[in-house]
């Protein structure tokens, strides 16, 4: 039980490293003026998933 916990603790902050850099890694695209704006992606991403609950209807 102590075994489990320990790896599950290990395996927990490995994964909030990965999220961190991740995180480190999108600012600094973003800084750089790399990305794109959120309005062109929650469009996009609006009309795709519209488009599916369409397909699904049918």
């Amino acid at each position: 039980m102590l075994r489990d916990s320990v790896a599950l603790r290990g395996w927990r902050e490995a994964k909030l490293k990965e999220f961190s850099d991740s995180i480190t890694r999108g600012k600094a695209i973003a800084a750089a003026g790399g990305g794109k704006p959120a309005d062109e992606v929650f469009d996009r991403l609006s009309a795709k998933y519209k488009a599916m609950s369409e397909a699904a209807r049918k």
